[in-house]
């Protein structure tokens, strides 16, 4: 009686621990918010010809990538339901004839006429020039490689060079993928455990739920899904775990430049992890894990302005109290230990519902959504610092404090009811 007596006792301690964070949560969620959207200048693209634009990636020009594959349809039903589909280049500004906003779907040259390409993930090597697309299309999920033609919008097109097959991806399970040292060595991440659509559809949303109570409020992390190292060429590929293994939820990848820095999404950690690339592909975690303001989704590593950049995921999904937006922060912070985050573009999901991914050419900026139809693409918006608990921002370059300086007026920035956050110059 004792021993069961006492488990009781620890069973309601930790139900009360839960329903501590849960509420401290829900109350970030649906406390008071003052949030500013600046999508007043963006435009929906592409509606009539691609659904689920995912990611994406920036080619050269003002040239994006996008990869399309209608995933709810895909998960839920299977690729054979899917629609508007493939791959997608986008004029994010006007070049020569071709006025912005202009999309085009891109040939595949070599792709087997029997296949179905449905896009999630997508990386494009400035280094080997090859373009790696995860696809779940065919009833099984592979990551297609293509080479790139062509020199511009117009005359872009893809040539399939290679296929990444493995038991260790089964359908539906890959989420990104990014080039390691070259050609023959890619890290794949795998986000999900569930094998086919009937699976999908009864199992995943508990599986999410299950983890995110554990790892976030606990915290105990049960994760079973992580990172693959895939080495090989053409069609003859080998894929095998890496230390990158045991994340609740291994989502959006983006590695360095230098091929030395390779950073993972955990959407339900709230959290991007990171890791060191040693010879071999030999993968090291560098701690601390970088927390979040919300979950991420889709990273990318842009060389040009030195930022990580990442799409975001809703927490909660309450209409516009949870905000869709596209977020960065500066890569020389990996190396101080230290983030402040700053918000390019939010959006209240009315022309385009959620934002996956994102790439910025100038003042143009393209955002992406996994589930729903075209891209939307922005001119000019205004950037705003993000505090975690004040999705208002700091405008026009403020910076986000626990506490404000010595000297500072605290009370003109203050953010109310929620734990002295403050936005200063």
């Amino acid at each position: 009686m004792g021993a069961c007596r006492n488990a009781s006792v620890v069973l309601a301690v930790v139900l009360s621990l839960l329903v501590g964070y849960v509420v401290r949560d829900l109350n970030a969620v649906f406390g008071p918010k003052d949030i500013a959207f600046n999508d007043g200048a963006c435009e929906l693209l592409g509606g009539d010809q691609l659904k689920g634009g995912e990611d994406l990636t920036l080619w050269r020009d003002g040239v994006a990538i996008a990869t399309a594959g209608d995933l709810k349809t895909t998960f839920r039903r299977g690729g054979s339901h899917a629609e508007l589909t493939g791959v997608f280049a986008v004029s994010m500004v006007q070049a020569g004839d071709v006025p912005a906003g202009t999309v085009r779907k891109l040939e595949l040259v070599g792709f087997p006429a029997t296949s179905r390409l449905a896009g999630h993930g997508v990386f494009l090597s400035n280094k080997t020039q090859l373009l790696y697309v995860v696809n779940h299309g065919d009833e099984l999920t592979r990551v297609e490689i293509f080479g790139i033609e062509g020199k511009s919008f117009r005359d872009l097109r893809l040539n399939l060079v290679g296929r990444i097959e493995s038991d260790l991806i089964p359908w539906s399970s890959a989420n990104d993928v990014v080039e390691g040292e070259g050609v023959g060595e890619v890290f794949v991440s795998i986000w999900k455990t569930t094998r086919t659509p009937k699976e999908f559809e009864e199992k995943q949303d508990l599986l999410d739920v299950f983890n995110i109570l554990a790892y976030r409020y606990l915290p105990i992390n049960l994760g079973s899904l992580g990172v693959l190292r895939c080495t090989g060429s053409k069609e003859a590929w080998t894929c095998a775990r890496t230390a990158a293994w045991g994340i609740p939820m291994a989502n959006g990848l983006a590695v360095s430049p230098d091929r030395k820095t390779l950073l993972v999404s955990c959407p339900l950690c709230n959290e991007i992890w990171r890791y060191s690339v040693g010879p071999g592909g030999n993968l090291t975690e560098v701690t601390p894990r970088i927390p979040l303001p919300y979950p991420a989704d889709n990273l990318d590593w842009d060389e040009a302005t030195g930022r990580v950049l990442m799409g975001t995921l809703p927490a909660i999904s309450v209409g516009s109290h949870v905000p869709m937006e596209l977020m960065a922060f500066p890569t020389q912070q990996l190396s101080q230990g230290s983030f402040q985050f700053e918000s390019l573009l939010r959006h209240d999901g009315t022309k385009l519902s959620q934002s996956s991914a994102g790439v910025q050419y100038g003042e143009a900026m393209l955002l992406g959504s996994p589930y729903y139809r075209g891209l939307l693409l922005c001119h000019g918006a205004t950037n705003v610092t993000t505090c975690r608990f004040c999705p208002g921002g700091c405008i026009a370059g403020g910076r986000c404090y626990q506490d404000p300086p010595v000297g500072e007026n605290k009370t003109a920035g203050t953010c109310k009811n929620h734990g002295g956050e403050w936005c200063g110059a």
